[in-house]
């Protein structure tokens, strides 16, 4: 069982938990997994993103 802060609250939950002891909001879990989605979207975009810009070559 990990633990981690509720987006609403703050206040640590159960990743296991279906709404949050705390506030009440509804699937907390899943807002985690979609925010861990994204962030691993962003990433993979910055790295594609490099590999897309020209390197910068010395005068010729």
């Amino acid at each position: 069982m990990a633990l981690f802060d509720c987006p609403e609250c703050k206040h640590k939950i159960s990743d296991r938990a279906v709404t949050c002891p705390h506030c009440g909001l509804p699937q907390p879990t899943d807002y985690k997994k979609e925010l861990e989605w994204k962030n691993k979207i962003a990433d993979f975009e910055a790295l594609s993103s490099k590999e897309r810009t020209p390197k910068k070559r010395g005068r010729t």
